[in-house]
This record gives C-alpha cells, structure tokens and sequence, in this order.
C-alpha cells in the first residue's frame, strides 16, 4: 500500500473517486478526506505526497471508477514495480545503501526462490506482521501484540529477533555450531550480516546467508502455526527444523551430497560446513 498511514486514518477509505473532489469552471479540484484531528508527521509527509500525485491527475466523467496501476498505462507487472522499487533504492541515502548491500545478495543466495521472495518481504518491512497490519488499517492497536511471547508488538524485528522465543532460538542453534550467542541490531537489515560476521571461516560467504533465511523461515512457519493452527509452542522443535531444513537447502541447491546422516548431521555438522560448496 502507498500511503499506509491516510488510509488507517480515513474516514471512509472505500469512497470512489468523484466524492474527492469538485469540478468549477472547468477545473477539477481535489479535496481529500484523510481524518479530522491532528495528523502525525508521518501522515502529514504521507499527504504531501499523495497531493503531489493528484495533483498531476483527475477525473474522467464519462468513466466510471477501476482499480489500476497508476504508475504503468498498460497495468500492473511485477517488472514495473521491481523497477520502482530499484529507483526508490537509488536515492543515496545511507538506509537506501543498506537495502541496496542486501539485495545485490539476496538473490545470489542458493535457496528456493519463494524462500528469497520472503527474505525480500522481510527486508523491506512487508511481511504481514500484527503491527503491519495495524498499519494499513487492519485490526486495532489492541491486536498487535507478539502471538509468541504476548508481551511487545509483533514487528518483523522484534518477531524475528528480539522476542524471548525467538532468542533463545537463535542461540540454540548459534551453540550447535559452536560459535558464541549474540545480540542483534534494532534494525532487520543489519540482523542480515550477522551470520557472515559469526561464521568467518566455517563455510562460504554465499552460503552463510542460507542460516539466516533458514531461520527466519522457520520461526515464521512456526508463527502461523501457533495463529492458524493453534499449535503449542515448542523451542527444540522449532531449532530441530532450523537443523533440518539447512541439511537440505545446503545439499540440494549446492550441487553437492551430504555423506553424513541426518541423525549426526544433527548432533555435529561443524566438519561438513568447512568444505561445503
């Protein structure tokens, strides 16, 4: 969504088009409804924006009311909008250059593809997060709470990293591969260099990205789980699967066999990880 912020603030988000605005003498004029009350800075950037846009726009009376993509005559492709996406990065700004770091591995990272497209959410704030869906209006201030430890709003970075649940698995599997527990930035883009920085010398740079989509992946399975499926919470299932699931990825999308069991792989993979890949 654009501009988030408006539309949780609107007081009708599902008016069409006309009831913006006014045509007089020919012109037409917009008149937006974003909420009454003082408007967070955030919100108030938010309009800048949208009026910046609309002021480029208007109305067709002899047509009615469709949804598309505005930024493209011929609709909406995931071309355009990876492309738009690429120019919002190339600003220059010092977060923009973090995303940019990011991705120019993201997708060099020998995972499944929809595995890389959920690192790719996850990075840029856009995984359906309780405190994201609060954010486009889903749900009340009430609802965002972590379904995992119910104690701090789900963020991605809390959720992922810095949750009571979500620490203890980390260091879990820190300790199976005998390196030291530690403790993440406040920022998901920073937490990405983390394993690069711990794993120095134990195997490959490309592939010491696999640990952290690995995982993430797996806590967020596991969050839907206990959401969707009302399954109970259980820390050495959840690490067990992390240990799993990074034998397979490692051995199938690396072109090279694993000639170790996964019982033992399980107990002690430190000596395959020196010549993988």
């Amino acid at each position: 969504m654009e501009f988030p912020i408006l539309f949780s603030t609107a007081p009708n988000s599902a008016v069409n088009i006309a009831s913006q605005g006014q045509w007089y003498e020919g012109d037409w004029y917009w008149n937006v409804e974003v909420g009454s009350g003082n408007l967070s800075s955030s919100a108030l950037e938010e309009q800048r924006k949208l009026m910046c846009i609309l002021t480029e726009l208007k109305p067709n009376p002899s047509l009615q009311d469709t949804t598309i993509w505005w930024r493209d005559s011929i609709g909406f492709s995931v071309k355009a909008a990876y492309t738009r996406l690429r120019a919002i990065l190339n600003t220059g700004s010092v977060l923009n250059s973090s995303l940019k770091h990011c991705f120019s591995v993201l997708w060099k990272v020998p995972i499944p593809s929809n595995i890389q497209f959920f690192g790719w959410r996850l990075l840029l704030d856009q995984l359906p997060t309780r405190f994201q869906l609060f954010r486009r209006g889903v749900g009340d201030h009430l609802g965002v709470v972590c379904p995992m430890c119910f104690e701090d709003e789900e963020s991605a970075v809390h959720l992922f990293f810095h949750c009571r649940i979500a620490v203890p698995i980390w260091s879990g599997v820190f300790a199976w591969l005998g390196i030291p527990a530690v403790v993440f930035p406040q920022s998901v883009m920073e937490t990405f260099d983390v394993p690069i920085d711990l794993l120095q010398g134990i195997f490959k740079k490309k592939l010491r990205k696999v640990l952290w989509f690995a995982v993430t992946w797996i806590i967020w399975l596991s969050r839907n789980a206990i959401i969707f499926d009302d399954v109970r919470l259980d820390i050495p299932v959840i690490i067990s699967q992390i240990k799993s699931i990074l034998r397979d990825w490692l051995g199938f999308y690396n072109n090279c066999r694993i000639d170790v069991a996964r019982e033992d792989w399980i107990v002690n993979p430190v000596d395959y990880f020196y010549w993988v890949g």
